[in-house]
């Protein structure tokens, strides 16, 4: 029903999936996931619209070695990002994205829809797990943190 008002290029099998990766045990766990999802769908967007940017700019094709080159040195600093800066936990996850917004089909989206539709498509299904991970009668915050103490 969210979809209602959402963009038509919006996946709701993307937003599943990212609701399963999200959901924990523990509504804690939960969040953290989130958080990390979140942090690197936006990166790997983010690195994903840029190459799809300089594809079109330098007028690269879809699996030549130069594209290849451009999307393994970005893989790459996105890895190098998340461990140094960021969550270590989040390099696959946004290497994943960058890589399906720069291979995917973007059909007859421009590469910003692409990226914006790809992090809208993540955050729904983040939200979902949240929602999901509150009504279901897990350890709610109290007793974890009495637990971890």
């Amino acid at each position: 029903m969210l979809y209602l008002f959402l963009p038509e290029t919006s996946n709701a099998t993307t937003a599943a999936i990212a609701a399963i990766i999200a959901m924990r045990g523990s509504i804690k766990d939960s969040y953290v996931t989130a958080f990390i999802r979140l942090q690197s769908t936006f990166i790997g967007a983010v690195f994903g619209l840029i190459i799809l940017q300089l594809k079109e700019v330098t007028k690269l094709e879809y699996n030549t070695l130069p594209y290849n080159l451009l999307l393994s040195l970005f893989v790459l600093l996105l890895i190098w990002i998340s461990v140094t800066f960021l969550r270590s936990d989040g390099a696959v996850l946004g290497s994943v994205v960058l890589l399906i917004i720069a291979i995917g089909p973007i059909l007859d989206m421009t590469p910003l829809q692409a990226a914006v539709t790809r992090f809208l498509d993540t955050l729904v299904g983040v939200v979902i797990a949240l929602l999901v991970n509150g009504v279901l009668p897990l350890a709610s915050l109290e007793e974890e943190e009495d637990k971890d103490a």
